[in-house]
Formats: structure tokens, C-alpha cells, sequence
């Protein structure tokens, strides 16, 4: 049994030693051969003394050639030229003038003379052969060529494996394509790599037997081929992130880093990897073994999310259909359809969204997908309401319902300035047809459209309305009062009277000056203060006996008005209200218009903001006379 020592190795190593001594090697020795190297086209008509080398194929030149033996598969014949071109006699016939040559060498085809005279053809550019004796066959057309010759031994040959060497464990027949023989005469210059060799002993048997023999142009040649290292089977376990399929403890190179299998034959897999194609080899485990030919190995990365938000669904779209994906930390799986449903905390954000690592590749890049915030609805505002109806201040592009406080629909929604139910005026809204002493709740918001989601609907002010009036007794009718904020001093409300004196406004609660003017407006009378509390009023009859009359003088009117009414009524009507709420009659329809005589004389009503689950609630509701 062989060293496995490669020979190839040494025989360099002392080549080149032998190159850098300047030592030759001999050009030809016992048990050498002889190899051929160089086909050079030779075109010329005239011939000198040496030896040729002739084919029936003009176009062999190749200056990469070489052969260990006489390359009879392409040429036809190896000649020596042994003199100048003289005339040629055959038997009894005379063929002009040819060179004379012998037959050095010939392929099975050539005539098997050993010497006659190669002729120039000037009509067909090539050489014909005849043999001295008569009868020549294949006689041409022949095309020249000259070829380099040099001596070789088994010091000159080189031996290593080729790059698609790729032996099995156990027992391996070595071809000529798993080696690569070089002949090197480095005083001459040469390095050729030659095929044409054959094999003495081509059997190994991994680890024991590794060495194989060579005929190498009638050279013997022992190599001790080395094992090559099985070719990597790795592949990629994505849900734990590593490569698995090594051999435990043992090298490899991946994309050119080296790598070391963990004892369970796993290595990490690198972010680097990810949405390539890795390359592994296994690195010879010692000098009797070649690094394994390459795995070429697919690490799949999944696609980023394409995902978009569909607020007319609230839902994002465009995922694939049932599988997990993680936004903003949080992990989600899309639906038969591929979609995710919108989360309320999302709105107003940027996701960060991305598939998750699955059995077949690893998680995607990170898609960051700006969410718009629900835009701000406003809180509806009553500007006017009556026995039957309510009034607000309409907002562009707002939405509007009225609802009873057990959520029943009472108007449908509307548009500003759409269809529904209600009458629309530029800048409100009046909603008809509502129901005496019943509580409504106004709601609005803003609509989807495919830019932004639906704002969150708003209900009702959270201020309460309380129905104040009366009737102001005096000739100088109809008269007009002005409604002023006690604090602030700003003018609130001005209501004229009716030809009766009757009146009728709408208030928060608060606290209230209270002046009446002539129907000329340019004499005033202070008439009072009003108090309307936060909650539980149920109206308030505020009666003014005497009016400024336009003849009487300046002085008069302060004096009398002040002096009576403002003290009397407050005190009146809040103890009266108790025992009277019992006759008012729940069906009932309010009159728009005050009565007189023994009918309730204002016609009073009401209208009180409730606090419920639900927003804030308009209630409807109409007051007892005060003389029942």
C-alpha cells in the first residue's frame, strides 16, 4: 500500500529547485518518451532537410497541441526529408521533379511504403506522395506542418486531480478526465497538459488502496490519488434560523468564510444569507483529501408586504391569504382574502408590517405603511328648536342623525346640504316631525372616503336648554326684549313680542339680564334678572306688567317696571311648578302660538339637554299654565 503523499507535489517542488540551480534535465533517457507539441501550419512549396509531418486535414494549427504519442489520429504521417528536389522515376515512367522522404511514422491509413517523394500540387495548393516502388495509396492532397518534439521522464511528469475529480467513498475506477498530466522541461521552457495517457492500475479503494499507475508515453508513473470530500447535503431550517445537514465538527467554506459545524451539525444561518443563493464546500479535512465540489444552496427570503388600508372596510388589504405577519410587534394572520382587519390604535401611525418567518422561508423586510387619523367631527350645536323640531348649525362635510336615548332612529342621517330627513337651509339643519316630551340625541360625524377613515361620531352639546317666556302687559305692543349675559354683558337674545305681548326664547342655563324696549326700540327698561339653573328647569314664565310707552318721559318707566315684576315672578313660579306637573297631559300637542283665558296663556315649553349612555339628549317638553 502506498504513502498517500501526493507525488505530484514533490516532483514540482523539485522541478522548480532544479530550474532555480539552473540544472537541466536530461533531454532523453532510458525508460523516457517523447512528447509532440505545437501544430504550425507549414504553407510553403519548397522543403528543406528534416522532418515534416503531413495531413490530409488543413486545419489542425493549434499551438496549445500536445501528444505523449505520435498523434496518428490527426496526422498521416511522420517524414524525414533526406535530400533536394530531383527528378523522380517510377519503374518505366518519369513524374517530374520531388523531394525524397522516408517514412519516419504513419497512421493506419498512409501507404505502406517506407519511402518515396512528396510532390507540390501549385493547382490544388497542397502535396502529393508517391512511393518510390509504383502504387501508392492515399497519395493526398497532403498539407505540411511542423511540430516541436522533446524527451520526457518520469522527472518531467507532473500528476494532480482535476477539478470534476469526484470519487466515492469505498472502491472508485479513475478515468483520464479525473487527472490532469502535465510534461515540464523547464530548461526548454515547456509546461504542456496531455490527455492521450493510459492507465496501468485505474482502481482505488478509499481510505486503504489510493494509488493508481500510469503509461505516460511508455513512462510508468505511481499517483496517489487523494479523497475527495463528499459534496455538503445542507438545508435550511427557517423556523429556528440555522443550516442543518453537516457533519458534526468539521470545516466548510461558505461564499468563501469559513464556517465550523456545531456538534449537532448545524451553523447559524447569517442575515446575509437571506433572499440568496449560498455556495458550500467542505474543506479537505487533511492533505490526503481535496475540498468537496459546491452545493449551491437557495435561502429564500420572503417578499416585503404590499399591504394598503381600505378604510371603507377598515381593513388592509393586498396580504396573502392565511399567512402570519407581524405589525408594530404584534403578530396577525391574514383571512381567506388576504386581509387584516384595521386596529383602532393604528390610526394617525406609520405599521411597520412584515411577513413572518414560515417552514419554507425567512421573514420579509419591513413595509412601513402610513395609517391617516380619523378626522374630528363637531359636536352639533342647537341654534333653534320648537314643540315638534330642532335646528343646528350644519358643518361641511358632516353627517348628521337625531336618535331617541334607546338608540331608535328618529331622522336618518344626512349630508350637509344632502337628501334626508330634514329641511336644510345654508348652514343648519332642521330636523321636523319629532315627538313632544321625548329626549333626542343629535349625533354627527365625518364619512369614509378612500384617503381617510370615518371620523368617531359626537353627540349633542352638553349645555342645557331651558324654554323662557311670558307676556308683557302694556299698551305700547308689540315691544321687544333684549336677553343680555349677566357677566359678560354681551347681548344673547332680542325676541319681539306678538300683538298680545306674548314671547318666547330658548336659553342655557345661566344668568340673565332681562331689559324691554317700545316696537321703536329707543326707550329701554330694565325689567329684571333671571336665573336659570345647570339642570332640573322645566321653563320659566317671566311676565312684564308695564312697557315703556313712547310719550311717557325717561324717568318714568325705570321706577316702575324694576320695582314690581322682577321681585314677583321669580317667587311665583318655582313653588307653583311641583303641583303642577301632574295636570299637563302627555298627549297633549303644544300650541306654537301662546292662549289666552282659562288656556295655558304662554304655552310654555321646554327644552332640557339630558345626560345619558348614549350623548346628550334634547328633550322636548311642554310647561303647565300657571293659573291650572
Amino acid at each position: 500500500m502506498k504513502s498517500k503523499k501526493s507525488v505530484a507535489t514533490l516532483m514540482m517542488c523539485c522541478l522548480i529547485v532544479m530550474g532555480l540551480l539552473g540544472t537541466k534535465i536530461p533531454a532523453y533517457a532510458d525508460g523516457g518518451g517523447v512528447m509532440y507539441y505545437q501544430l504550425l501550419k507549414n504553407s510553403s512549396d519548397t522543403l528543406s532537410a528534416g522532418n515534416i509531418y503531413i495531413s490530409t486535414n488543413g486545419n489542425l494549427e493549434d499551438m496549445s497541441f500536445a501528444s505523449v504519442n505520435f498523434p496518428s489520429d490527426i496526422l498521416s504521417a511522420e517524414l524525414e526529408v533526406t535530400g533536394d528536389k530531383e527528378n523522380a522515376t517510377y519503374g518505366s515512367g518519369t513524374y517530374g521533379d520531388g523531394y525524397p522522404v522516408n517514412v519516419i511514422q504513419r497512421d493506419s491509413q498512409f501507404d505502406s511504403c517506407d519511402d518515396g517523394h512528396l510532390f507540390y500540387s501549385t493547382d490544388e495548393g497542397a502535396w502529393r506522395y508517391y512511393c518510390n516502388y509504383g502504387g501508392a495509396q492515399n497519395a493526398g492532397p497532403y498539407y505540411l506542418y511542423s511540430v516541436g518534439t522533446v524527451n520526457f521522464t518520469e522527472q518531467n511528469i507532473l500528476v494532480s486531480e482535476s477539478d470534476t475529480y469526484a470519487p466515492g467513498p469505498g472502491a472508485n475506477t479513475i478515468t483520464n478526465s479525473d487527472l490532469n498530466v502535465h510534461i515540464v522541461v523547464l530548461d526548454q521552457g515547456l509546461d504542456y497538459q496531455v490527455t492521450n495517457f493510459t492507465f496501468l492500475d485505474d482502481q482505488v479503494n478509499f481510505p486503504d488502496d489510493v494509488t493508481v499507475t500510469l503509461d505516460v508515453g511508455g513512462v510508468s508513473v505511481n499517483f496517489d490519488m487523494r479523497g475527495k470530500e463528499a459534496v455538503p447535503m445542507a438545508q435550511v431550517d427557517y423556523m429556528n434560523g440555522i443550516l442543518t445537514g453537516f457533519e458534526p465538527g468539521a470545516a466548510y467554506t461558505i461564499n468563501g468564510t469559513p464556517y465550523t459545524a456545531g456538534a449537532d451539525g448545524n451553523i447559524a444561518a447569517d442575515d446575509g444569507w437571506k433572499g440568496t443563493e449560498i455556495s458550500i464546500v467542505k474543506t479537505a479535512v487533511d492533505d490526503n483529501y481535496v475540498d468537496s465540489d459546491t452545493q449551491l444552496l437557495p435561502v429564500v427570503k420572503a417578499a416585503v408586504p404590499q399591504a394598503a388600508a381600505n378604510y371603507p372596510n377598515e381593513q388592509l388589504t393586498g396580504l396573502a391569504a392565511g399567512v402570519s405577519y407581524t405589525i408594530n410587534g404584534t403578530t396577525y394572520t391574514a383571512d381567506a382574502n388576504g386581509n387584516v382587519p384595521v386596529q383602532e390604535a393604528w390610526y394617525g401611525t406609520t405599521l411597520d408590517i412584515s411577513q413572518d418567518t414560515s417552514s419554507t422561508e425567512f421573514a420579509s423586510d419591513v413595509q412601513q405603511l402610513p395609517v391617516a387619523a380619523r378626522p374630528s367631527a363637531i359636536v352639533p350645536a342647537v341654534t333653534a328648536r320648537d314643540d315638534t323640531s330642532l335646528t343646528i348649525r350644519s358643518e361641511s362635510g358632516h353627517v348628521y342623525r337625531v336618535l331617541t336615548t334607546d338608540g331608535q332612529t328618529a331622522a336618518d342621517w344626512l349630508f350637509d346640504g344632502g337628501e334626508g330627513d330634514a329641511d336644510t337651509t345654508e348652514g343648519q339643519i332642521t330636523f321636523a316631525g319629532l315627538t313632544e316630551n321625548t329626549a333626542y340625541i343629535i349625533e354627527a360625524y365625518i364619512p369614509v372616503t378612500d384617503e381617510a377613515p370615518q371620523s368617531v361620531p359626537v353627540s349633542s352639546q352638553d349645555v342645557t336648554l331651558c324654554r323662557v317666556g311670558g307676556k308683557v302687559n302694556g299698551s305700547d305692543l308689540p315691544a321687544v326684549i333684549k336677553i343680555t349675559d349677566k357677566a359678560a354683558g354681551g347681548l344673547v337674545a332680542e325676541v319681539m313680542t306678538d300683538a298680545q305681548g306674548n314671547y318666547m326664547s330658548l336659553l342655557p342655563a345661566g344668568a340673565y339680564n332681562i331689559a324691554i324696549a317700545g316696537k321703536d326700540g329707543k326707550q329701554t327698561l330694565d325689567a329684571g334678572e333671571l336665573t336659570i339653573p345647570a339642570s332640573g328647569n322645566e321653563g320659566v314664565d317671566f311676565t312684564i306688567e308695564d312697557v315703556v310707552k313712547e310719550t311717557e318721559t325717561p324717568t318714568e318707566a325705570p321706577t316702575e317696571a324694576p320695582t314690581e315684576k322682577p321681585t314677583e315672578k321669580p317667587t311665583e313660579k318655582p313653588t307653583e311648578k311641583p303641583t303642577e306637573k301632574p295636570a299637563v297631559k302627555q298627549t297633549e300637542k303644544p300650541s306654537a302660538t301662546p292662549k289666552t283665558g282659562d288656556e295655558t296663556p304662554l304655552g310654555l315649553y321646554l327644552a332640557v339637554l339630558l345626560i345619558s349612555g348614549a350623548g346628550i339628549a334634547i328633550v322636548l317638553k311642554r310647561k303647565a299654565s300657571a293659573d291650572k
